[in-house]
């Protein structure tokens, strides 16, 4: 049997794991018993029942309402098994979102049609660090579509954004698809939706499944440090996590996001201590 691992990325609260939760039911990738654990949980909670349940692995993340770390989730279609690598959307989470997409050469980015959702920062930051890691095939599921009435046009406004932002950070074209679904109803999922029948391409497990694979990206040698944020709100002090290469005091280095701008490393400090150097995997806070 094949086996093929999927990145799973997208904001908060834009279906990832309802998603996971629904393939696993259609797929029958999940035993009864677990589905009826999910619906008991959800009424102890006085929640509806939502495929999401079946996903989550811990009771924390379930009353809050997100993922807080990576989960896996098997996935049996068409003597292909899919490894989902289902990681978090929100912001204080992002560790677990790099050492997730660290896994797979495929990423399946989940972004909400809805008017007050879209395309959020947090959309642009998990392709940025998706690309960085060196996955090269993307599929796009434009999600929720039966809250914008299943538009043709919503879609489409939503795919023009997104390709614009998706080309300039180093996809190409030909590498990235885009699917409309709605994971809550199933909608182009296992079956194409009757409710999207302008649609003309594959539905999401025919995508994932005829998606070539291709490996990751060469790694060209180039430091690569995701930046997280400021230490106490000083422009100087950056916290970060070392993808790619080592970095030494007193190097140069370009901060290309947000701004493309050269500086110097003038302290190093990982696990609350000053060192000379870090490498590939260290959290760091770094003095500019």
């Amino acid at each position: 049997m094949k086996v093929r691992q999927i990145t799973l990325l997208g904001h908060k609260d834009h279906g990832k794991s309802t998603l996971i939760g629904n393939l696993l039911m259609l797929t029958k990738s999940v035993t009864q018993t677990r589905i009826n654990e999910a619906k008991k949980y959800s009424k102890k909670l006085n929640k509806d029942f939502e495929p999401a349940f079946i996903l989550d692995s811990f009771h924390e993340e379930r009353e809050g309402g997100l993922t807080i770390d990576t989960t896996r989730a098997e996935v049996l279609y068409k003597n292909t098994a899919f490894s989902f690598i289902d990681v978090p959307g929100h912001e204080e989470l992002i560790n677990n979102m790099i050492s997730g997409a660290s896994y797979a050469s495929v990423a399946l980015l989940i972004v909400s049609a809805k008017k007050d959702e879209g395309i959020q920062d947090q959309t642009k930051r998990h392709l940025f660090i998706a690309r960085m890691l060196g996955i090269k095939k993307l599929i796009v599921a434009i999600n929720k579509m039966d809250l914008v009435e299943f538009s043709e046009q919503r879609f489409m406004q939503i795919k023009d954004e997104l390709s614009d932002f998706i080309n300039r950070i180093g996809f190409r074209s030909e590498d990235v698809s885009y699917i409309p679904i709605s994971a809550y109803k199933g909608e182009n999922i296992l079956d194409h939706s009757t409710n999207m029948k302008w649609y003309k391409g594959p539905t999401l497990l025919e995508a994932l499944k005829d998606t070539p694979e291709a490996g990751r990206a060469k790694d060209d040698g180039a430091l690569r440090i995701i930046l997280q944020g400021f230490l106490n709100g000083k422009r100087n002090s950056v916290m970060g996590k070392v993808v790619r290469g080592s970095i030494k005091l007193g190097e140069k280095a370009t901060c290309i996001i947000p701004l493309n701008v050269n500086v110097i490393i003038k302290s190093i400090v990982v696990r609350g201590k000053r060192v000379n150097s870090a490498k590939e995997g260290n959290s760091v806070v770094l003095g500019l």
